[in-house]
């Protein structure tokens, strides 16, 4: 799947999920999907080419307003390939943090 249309089928989906108005509600800034060893807050420009690979690690970070108030939100997840039909599935990463 192309990363930019993965960002425009999030942003399609919120605009139709808070009503886009203008100023009233919409998307607070662009979709950030960042892969692998970038931090966060990638964001990929029309045309570009780069595809969700098998065993990338994604973070995936937008946000929203309504009447002034903003929500923002990020997650990671890790692409896996399932055998034997060779369908990737996105999948919540998960991190335990044991402290000793």
């Amino acid at each position: 799947m192309l990363m930019t249309d993965l960002c425009e089928t999030l942003e399609n989906t919120v605009r139709k999920l808070i009503s886009e108005n203008g100023l009233q509600a919409g998307i607070a800034f662009p979709t950030g999907c960042s892969l692998n060893l970038v931090a966060a807050h990638w964001t990929p420009n029309t045309g570009d080419e780069t595809v969700l690979q098998y065993d990338d690690v994604m973070k995936l970070d937008f946000g929203t307003h309504i009447d002034g108030n903003t929500v923002f939100t990020s997650s990671t997840f890790l692409i896996i390939l399932v055998c034997p039909t060779y369908t990737a599935y996105i999948v919540p990463y998960v991190c335990d943090y044991t402290l000793n």
